[in-house]
């Protein structure tokens, strides 16, 4: 309080820089291990003490949480020092019984819609590449069969000259007609 009256005086401008600047410059020419002086062995030890003594008590709190948690879970539990099961808790483990009896037989009902549906699935992708199989074969039949109506067996291959077999008059010369529905009930 005296330094702060002291500063607050008119005349003390020139002091304050003054010794403000001064401080600033102790500060800067001292060593920072003698800015933070370390505790003398008897603060260290009282440190330590108090320390201890925190710990310990902590500890102790927590053990005796512990220990009424443990208390308060077996009298829920109704396997505390009464040594038997209440009606309601009986008729409570007898429900959670049930219910994971039926929880039991859900999962083995999945498994086996599961299993099911898993054997379907691999019947039909074998249907499928069947079919896919026996598209692709039809399409080759299709093409082949175009083929045949686009070079009709009249002309010999290599040249496009007509034979002079007459029995495909319709497909070969002027008369052929350019729709392949009628050309393939031809070849069939």
């Amino acid at each position: 309080m005296v330094a702060l009256g002291d500063l607050s005086k008119p005349g003390s401008s020139n002091q304050k820089r003054r010794f403000g600047g001064e401080q600033m410059s102790e500060l800067d020419s001292m060593d920072a291990r003698e800015f933070f002086l370390s505790p003398s062995t008897s603060e260290m030890q009282h440190m330590f003490d108090q320390q201890s003594a925190l710990l310990r008590s902590a500890l102790e709190a927590h053990s005796t949480l512990q220990r009424s948690w443990l208390i308060s879970q077996q009298d829920m539990l109704g396997a505390g020092g009464r040594g038997g099961f209440s009606v309601g808790e009986g008729r409570l483990a007898a429900e959670l019984r049930l219910a994971n009896k039926n929880l039991r037989q859900r999962l083995r009902n999945k498994d086996k819609l599961v299993d099911q549906l898993t054997s379907d699935h691999m019947t039909l992708r074998a249907e499928v590449i069947n079919l896919q199989r026996e598209l692709s074969q039809s399409k080759m039949y299709a093409r082949e069969l175009e083929d045949r109506v686009i070079n009709p067996r009249g002309t010999v291959e290599g040249r496009n000259e007509p034979c002079t077999d007459t029995r495909d008059t319709v497909l070969n010369g002027a008369a052929a007609t350019s729709d392949r529905a009628t050309v393939a009930k031809h070849m069939l």
